[in-house]
């Protein structure tokens, strides 16, 4: 199966990445686990039902966007490596800035107050 992005016959040729971005962005909001789970559809276990993603994208196209979405930010001489062999620097403009706070994850609650935190 032949997977493609870029449509340049679309008004929007970015049509399919903008897509998988919604539903990369949709997924942090839903509380199935698993990928799988994210295209079902029908009533859960629960009283939630499944989301159902496979109305919008197959997930052959989702899990090949995860795949290259770090790539988009990063310096093209990365993009035709061997995955072996692309070094850590390929992510580093994906993570978010802390603005020069410390990471609270990481900071010891107690017995030391931390102060205001957000």
């Amino acid at each position: 199966m032949k997977l493609f992005f870029f449509d340049e016959d679309s008004q929007d040729p970015d049509w399919n990445v903008c897509q998988c971005y919604m539903l990369l962005i949709a997924s942090a909001t839903e509380i199935v686990t698993g990928v799988e789970k994210l295209w079902k559809s029908g009533p859960s276990a629960g009283q939630h039902t499944y989301p159902d993603f496979g109305q919008y994208k197959p997930t052959n196209y989702f899990k090949a966007f995860c795949c290259a979405a770090p790539f988009c930010w990063s310096d093209e001489c990365y993009w035709y490596e061997d995955t072996r062999d692309v070094p850590w620097d390929v992510f580093l403009p994906c993570p978010l800035k802390l603005g020069g706070l410390p990471n609270y994850t990481y900071e010891p609650r107690k017995p030391i107050p931390l102060g205001t935190m957000f």
